[in-house]
């Protein structure tokens, strides 16, 4: 494990990745939260307890022994859905951990309604019913054509240009309220980065990217805007490492090498 050394003042929280807990010991977390409050996004919490069984037991067993010290983030549409509604950033994120923790005693079993629940967390990730994200990477570049990362990360007026020729609605803030402290933004950052890299596979029509692929990364994404709010990650995951290296240069990045495209 190493830890980003361009990190000048300590993150109060990390974004842990499942991909973390997956290649993580204990020890690595016992660490990480001496000096941290361990974030868990609701879409990794799901991520984790559907995956297959043995995969799930040994993320949760990892979990389970740091109760105390991890916190549970409400999902990233709750955080949409409270700056669209107060016009104000969803910052901090302890305003929008859920009353809720993990249980130590818990038997790795899962009942048919909580089964239920998981099956249609996918109803609950947006405000509202979202557009396949293959529709969202051709409006932006049909809008604004192709936006270096390096233009996302650093140029903020230019990224608010952008949001204002794809604001759709009146019920969402204007270009001059958001900044980086925004889930809004740090979407549209997110985005505008995948935009850009998704284009590279466009033939024919279609993107060749996997379906599996494209599903994964959607989590991938969620997980990157807390981590940018945040100002932390835990991943071994090398898509999220990048983008979080350009979007927050600054921010504490925990990794581990693993064998994550």
């Amino acid at each position: 494990m190493s830890k980003n050394e361009k990190d000048m003042i300590s993150a109060s929280h990390i974004v842990l990745d499942k991909s973390y807990l997956q290649g993580c010991t204990s020890l690595n977390l016992e660490e990480m939260s001496r000096q941290h409050r361990l974030i868990l996004c609701a879409e990794t919490f799901h991520e984790v307890v559907s995956s297959p069984d043995d995969e799930m037991k040994s993320c949760m067993k990892k979990l389970l022994a740091y109760t105390t010290s991890v916190d549970l983030l409400d999902h990233h549409g709750t955080l949409l859905k409270y700056e669209i509604e107060n016009r104000q950033p969803c910052k901090p994120l302890s305003a929008h951990i859920l009353p809720l923790t993990l249980n130590p005693e818990w038997n790795h079993t899962i009942s048919e309604p909580q089964s239920e629940t998981i099956t249609d967390f996918h109803n609950h990730w947006e405000v509202d019913s979202p557009k396949a994200f293959d529709e969202i990477v051709l409006e932006i570049i049909g809008t604004c054509g192709r936006i270096t990362p390096e233009q996302v990360a650093s140029d903020r007026e230019m990224v608010l240009k952008t949001y204002g020729h794809l604001r759709a609605s009146e019920r969402l803030p204007l270009p001059s309220h958001l900044n980086e402290d925004w889930a809004i933004y740090r979407r549209l950052q997110v985005e505008l980065i995948a935009a850009h890299e998704y284009m590279y596979s466009f033939q024919d029509g279609q993107f060749c990217i996997r379906k599996d692929r494209k599903a994964h990364n959607q989590i991938d994404f969620r997980v990157l805007i807390a981590a940018c709010l945040a100002g932390g990650i835990a991943t071994r995951d090398n898509l999220i490492r990048r983008y979080f290296e350009i979007l927050c240069p600054g921010g504490t990045l925990y990794w581990i090498e693993g064998h994550r495209p």
